[in-house]
């Protein structure tokens, strides 16, 4: 399928209608990107129809610790738009030190939406299946 939306730091398409994969690349995003994409998930929240989320990171590095601030602030001020529409991440990081580090962090801090870790894209399309039947 085609993006319905690129630039330099993401492109994302929609796998169906209830589908949205965003695949990052592996540049590290400056601000401007960085807002960018956060206007992007303002967007994709404000279609107000449930949705799952695929986020392929398996190229993208680690954020910046200021722009995974400014992201964790964007959620809890959107918390209810997320929880009422977001019905499902996946996650695809194929290091594994990486989905420690965000299974950790989820530990800690749950996000109000259901989610998967997983390491590949075959993985995260059988949960997909799975959860469409539900959505």
């Amino acid at each position: 399928m085609a993006s319905f939306y690129k630039d330099d730091y993401i492109s994302a398409e929609f796998l169906n209608p209830n589908v949205i994969k965003v695949t990052f690349s592996e540049i590290t995003p400056d601000e401007v990107m960085f807002n960018n994409y956060l206007h992007f998930l303002e967007d994709i929240y404000s279609k107000k129809i449930k949705f799952i989320l695929v986020y392929d990171s398996c190229k993208s590095k680690y954020l910046p610790s200021d722009m995974r601030v400014k992201l964790g602030l964007w959620f809890k001020k959107n918390n209810e738009i997320v929880k009422n529409y977001n019905y499902h991440t996946v996650f695809i990081i194929n290091s594994i030190m990486i989905r420690l580090v965000l299974n950790g962090i989820f530990l800690v801090q749950k996000p109000v939406y259901m989610y998967d870790i997983v390491s590949n894209l075959e993985e995260a399309q059988k949960i997909v299946d799975i959860k469409l039947k539900t959505i």
